[in-house]
């Protein structure tokens, strides 16, 4: 499928059509272990083309960037009309400034006009370098030579029109202060110019007509796989941990669809990201999408053009009764343009002039008998992204040793009069006090995040230790005795947003929108730093500051789960510069310390120790008809992961069941200090430790009697049975079945307890 525009007329309106029904010119040609589809769109003045392939047991479908053609053809006809244009207004500035030399007083004013019009058609073609917008220039040009409203045009000017103005030729004529040579040289003038104003004009003509198609968006291959509501299966999104809709005949006519951008949304907006997680709204984190039917299975994995892809998801019943699944990769952005010339104050959208140049791929990979699911997906996908070293092992991964997760805050600023004052929560000595404790009891292979450990706490981070939590003396003394212990201590850190509150932040290092504002939503809002003033700060600022620490570990926030493009004229980036920027960042902070990532877009679990923040479950879409673990089936076994804290479940029965199921390690957000009485201040649900110790000992010693020889396994199968019961294997041999029922339960002739688990 193709959606594209006409660049020439400088809109938003978008054609979205099958190229096949756009009539195009077809070639076909043989390639390596494929063939190349050609097409040509002559009135679009478009062209592109599809390889197909076969690599060993997969099909690859691409776009390469250099088989994409925009305006073929249409700069060799612009380049002559504009210079027939240029040449006609040469010569109408000759023959004004010939006409002002005989200083008649009745043509100052008709004279003055012309030049004003003359400037204005000097202005619309000074620059015209492609056929983009070129219709809107032809419009106002055609106005400034021959208006048919009240306004005055050239034509008027020179030979004469509306509003009792003779023109200056008509003036030159009836003069009796010109000579008859002078009169007899004018009228030649005039004869010449009309001639060649009325070529000029027809040239304008034909500009109008040049079209000049920009492709907005490319759909692959988008009926590909497609399944009746009779063939037993269900389509893959990669919607959070995971979700699938059903083939199922009892849908009746479904008029929207599902449509998600990889990585992060397109549109940045900052109040949005803030408030999505609130509102239950997942990520696509990997560029991933699938279907099964029957017997046999696909996983589609978007090879190339994953930063700038999404994945749409037609259910049946809109428009056909076929569930669809496909990879779109958009080309431009939308832009916002202004003018602010001499003669107009405006601002418009439209698409971007230049087409961001990748290579779009989409792999699929092809299953059949058990592994036609998507836990057969999953294994395909973690074997994909280990062979190219994607995905690696975690220091976490203590063989033997359950990991788990302990988050403490280390405090809050209180306003008082002209400054803050710092409230220690967590002081670095009372959790490494904390850390002595459960190892005594037991608790081992500890990932300690601290958050709200620097004074001030601003963003950017400024890598100074609260004195209130004990210093720098004490931070030393925390990472230091985390490492003989080998846990490992990780610092909340922020590098990408800026506080709206910090009036020091230099705004030229800011990340800009497509119209090279301050990327700002609202008067008050949080704002971006540029990608590359980011990864400067990180590894200029931060990593020599880890060094004289001891070098804890870093827990990054928003380079994770948020990537946009940065339109800043001294530090522009696309959406895939930044994520080339983003994992030149992690690449090298991994040399030197451990990252945990509060997050799990796919380029960061190359370099990453932990995960937090990762979604048990979709956003439930009204399309999707169940969660499943595919995301966690990916990564388990090779970076530990933690989702909602412990002590903040709702129903710890049943989430916790959950979070067995998912292959979740144990985590709590917590503080030292009880932080009720600060609740003007700081409203996060956290627990102080000393109500949470016992807990925290409990749940690690029953995760580690039970789970330990899983620390390090992948899981291989995941799949609902009857009577709400779970079945999850693992590469161990070992499979673990939960029962969510209230009832007792049975699966493989093992029996589940009520609301229980047993590990077999």
């Amino acid at each position: 499928g193709l959606s594209y525009t006409d660049l020439g007329m400088n809109s938003t309106d978008i054609i979205t059509a099958p190229v096949n029904t756009l009539e195009p010119e077809i070639g076909m040609k043989e390639i390596k272990n494929g063939v190349r589809l050609s097409y040509h769109l002559p009135e679009e003045n478009i062209s592109l083309a599809v390889d197909i392939s076969i690599d060993g047991k997969s099909l690859i479908a691409s776009v390469p960037s250099k088989r994409i053609q925009e305006g073929e053809g249409t700069k060799k006809k612009l380049d002559g009309y504009v210079k027939t244009i240029r040449e006609f207004i040469a010569h109408t500035e000759k023959i004004v400034d010939e006409a002002d030399k005989l200083k008649l007083s009745e043509n100052k004013a008709t004279i003055a006009n012309a030049r004003k019009g003359i400037a204005k058609l000097k202005d619309y073609f000074k620059d015209v370098k492609s056929a983009v917008g070129i219709q809107y220039i032809a419009e106002k040009a055609s106005g400034v030579i021959r208006s048919h409203s009240n306004i005055q045009s050239l034509d008027d000017c020179i030979y004469g029109g509306q509003k009792d103005e003779k023109g200056f030729f008509n003036k030159i004529r009836e003069s009796d202060k010109v000579s008859k040579k002078d009169k007899d040289r004018f009228a030649k003038m005039r004869s010449d110019l009309e001639k060649e104003e009325d070529y000029a004009v027809y040239c304008i003509g034909l500009m109008k007509s040049i079209k000049y198609g920009g492709i907005i968006q490319i759909q692959l291959l988008p009926n590909f796989g497609a399944s009746s509501d009779d063939e037993k299966g269900y389509v893959f999104f990669p919607n959070g941990s995971g979700a699938i809709a059903y083939n199922k005949p009892d849908h009746g006519n479904v008029t929207g669809h599902y449509e998600q951008d990889i990585y992060s949304d397109r549109g940045v907006d900052i109040r949005w990201e803030f408030n999505r997680d609130l509102a239950g709204l997942k990520r696509a984190m990997l560029p991933v999408y699938g279907s099964k039917k029957e017997k046999d299975a696909f996983l589609a994995i978007i090879e190339k053009g994953d930063v700038d892809a999404s994945v749409s998801f037609y259910p049946s019943g809109n428009t056909v009764n076929l569930n669809r699944i496909n990879a779109n990769f958009t080309y431009r952005n939308m832009v916002e343009i202004s003018s602010s010339s001499a003669y107009s104050s405006k601002t418009a959208k439209v698409y971007e002039k230049e087409k961001n140049s990748f290579d779009a791929e989409v792999r699929f990979q092809f299953l059949n008998g058990e592994q036609a699911n998507y836990s057969g997906m999953a294994n395909a996908y973690r074997s994909y992204l280990q062979k190219r070293s994607l995905l690696n092992k975690s220091d976490r991964l203590q063989k033997g040793k359950v990991p788990i997760g302990l988050e403490f805050v280390g405090g809050v600023e209180k306003p008082v009069l002209f400054f803050s004052r710092f409230i220690p929560f967590s002081t670095f000595g009372q959790v490494q006090d904390i850390m002595g404790k459960l190892k005594t009891a037991g608790v081992e292979n500890m990932m300690i995040g601290m958050d709200r450990w620097t004074d001030p706490i601003k963003r950017p981070t400024r890598f100074r230790p609260a004195a209130g939590l004990g210093g720098g003396q004490g931070l030393k003394d925390l990472e230091k005795e985390a490492k003989r212990q080998k846990n490992a201590l990780f610092l909340a850190e922020d590098y990408v947003y800026a506080d709206s509150s910090d009036r020091n932040i230099n705004k030229k290092k800011l990340a800009n929108d497509t119209n090279q504002r301050i990327f700002e939503f609202g008067t008050h809002s949080d704002k971006l730093f540029s990608p590359l003033v980011v990864k400067e700060s990180l590894l200029k600022q931060s990593l020599p500051a880890h060094k004289e620490y001891g070098n804890p570990g870093m827990m990054v926030s928003a380079i994770p789960n948020l990537m946009y493009y940065d339109y800043n004229e001294k530090y522009r980036s696309t959406r895939a510069g930044t994520v080339k920027t983003w994992m030149e960042s992690y690449e090298q902070a991994a040399r030197q310390i451990e990252l945990a990532s509060m997050g799990g877009n796919l380029y960061v679990l190359k370099n990453s120790s932990w995960l937090l923040d990762i979604p048990i479950g979709s956003t439930d879409y009204v399309f999707a008809d169940q969660s499943v673990p595919f995301y966690q089936m990916v990564v388990h076994g090779s970076i530990p992961y933690t989702a909602k804290p412990f002590n903040t479940f709702f129903d710890k029965e049943l989430e916790k069941l959950k979070a067995i199921e998912y292959g979740c390690v144990p985590f709590y957000l917590l503080t030292v200090e009880e932080t009720a009485r600060y609740a003007d201040i700081y409203d996060e649900f956290t627990t102080p430790y000393p109500l949470a110790e016992e807990e925290i000992i409990d749940t690690y010693r029953e995760f580690d009697k039970n789970f330990s020889r899983f620390t390090d396994a992948y899981m291989i199968s995941h799949e609902y049975r009857p009577d709400d019961i779970a079945v999850v294997k693992y590469s161990n041999n070992r499979t673990i079945y939960i029962n969510y029922s209230g009832r007792e339960g049975k699966a493989d002739d093992i029996v589940v307890p009520a609301k229980g688990y047993v590990v077999h």
